[in-house]
């Protein structure tokens, strides 16, 4: 079955070169003679849609043979594709200088417009931040044991469990300010891509380094993916506010609904954190 799949999408380079042709003399025919919503232009969107596909496909197959060539030519770029530490540590060190500077604009932002909000979020996100610090000091550590990744991990998870009470109560205050964000269509569009975005390769990531079996690198996706929970959290504000109806109610309950659903996964991962590093702890250590 995959073997199938894996076919249906590279095919050979002589049907991806009719599939562009297929494409060129569709729209061409469409376009000339008018033919658009007949039967036979039904037909032609599917043909073209399967032929930009593989030729989608074919074209990232090619960029990544190039990238991966001139990794393969530089000994530090080889080391950092190689090397899942290095590319955790790079990605975490990033993340944290992001957070920083994140952190700082949500709290000017709060105490300029005086808005509890703000600063609420603020003081959430400079928790994670901690938090992140935390993990970045062991990884800069050139040995780190089992023991102390997981004593790290248990104590990030008790550290998410605590924080949530700032999550209750950024919604509190939310409900209770009703506080209403506006953004330009297009800005809130773009706010809500890389939202998904970020939820999508935080996920991805924590799945990915699992694998690795190293507490302090999960502690790290743990915390990516925290943070993309809270970024959707705000966005729902912000499309409520810029798409959304104008009734406080519905508003109301929507923010309740979705930033209590969001605090019980973090309450549950966080549970997890810390019952699978004491089980870890007593039973490898006396």
């Amino acid at each position: 079955m995959k073997k199938n799949i894996y076919k249906l999408f590279h095919p050979n380079n002589v049907l991806i070169i009719s599939g562009i042709f297929i494409i060129v003399i569709s729209l061409l025919y469409l376009v000339l003679f008018d033919k658009f919503n007949t039967p036979i232009s039904y037909v032609l969107y599917l043909l073209m849609s399967y032929s930009f596909i593989i030729l989608c496909v074919k074209i990232y197959e090619v960029i990544v043979k190039i990238i991966n060539k001139v990794i393969d030519n530089n000994k530090h770029l080889r080391k950092y594709r190689d090397d899942p530490k290095i590319r955790h540590r790079i990605s975490l060190f990033c993340s944290l200088a992001l957070n920083i500077i994140y952190v700082t604009f949500k709290l000017i932002t709060g105490i300029w417009y005086k808005s509890l909000w703000l600063i609420s979020f603020a003081i959430y996100y400079f928790i994670l931040v901690i938090t992140r610090i935390n993990i970045a000091k062991e990884e800069l550590k050139k040995e780190v044991s089992l023991q102390e990744e997981y004593l790290k991990y248990r104590k990030i998870g008790i550290i998410l469990l605590f924080v949530n009470l700032f999550l209750a109560i950024i919604i509190l205050v939310i409900v209770n300010q009703k506080i209403i964000i506006s953004y330009n269509q297009i800005i809130c569009i773009t706010i809500a891509v890389y939202t998904f975005y970020l939820m999508i390769s935080s996920v991805r990531s924590l799945i990915k380094y699992r694998k690795y079996k190293s507490p302090l690198m999960v502690s790290a996706k743990v915390v990516n993916v925290v943070t993309s929970l809270i970024s959707m959290l705000s966005l729902e504000i912000a499309m409520l506010g810029t798409f959304g109806v104008e009734k406080v109610e519905f508003n109301e309950t929507m923010i309740m609904a979705t930033g209590g659903g969001i605090s019980i996964i973090i309450i549950i991962i966080s549970l997890y954190m810390i019952i699978k590093s004491t089980e870890w702890l007593n039973d490898n250590t006396k």
